[in-house]
Order: C-alpha cells, then structure tokens, then sequence
C-alpha cells in the first residue's frame, strides 16, 4: 500500500481545520486526512468516522 507523506505544518493545518472549517461536510475531509497523516488506514478512519472504506478512499 502507498502511504502519503504529510509535513508537520500540514498535520498542524489538519487538525486545525477539522474542527474550524465553516462547511461540516470539508471539517470531515480534513479529520480524514488528519487521522491517514497520524498513521490510521481506510478501514480503521471508517470507524472512526462513521462512514464506509470506500467513502474514506474516496476522500
């Protein structure tokens, strides 16, 4: 499997956002990205989410 590869300032801006951002649906995408930049898989952000591995692949 690939993995990204995320600066710190990038994991900073991330979590920032994922509780900040004025649209909920782009706060959700920026928890996604927070948790695959923190290490967590598809299947593990699902859970996390409460959305589907495909849905979180899709992101």
């Amino acid at each position: 499997m690939l993995r990204a590869s995320y600066t710190e300032e990038e994991r900073k801006t991330f979590q920032r956002l994922r509780y900040s951002y004025p649209d909920e649906r782009v706060m959700r995408r920026f928890e996604i990205f927070w948790l695959h930049a923190c290490g967590k898989f598809a299947p593990e952000i699902a859970l996390l989410v409460r959305q589907i591995p495909p849905t979180v692949r899709g992101v």
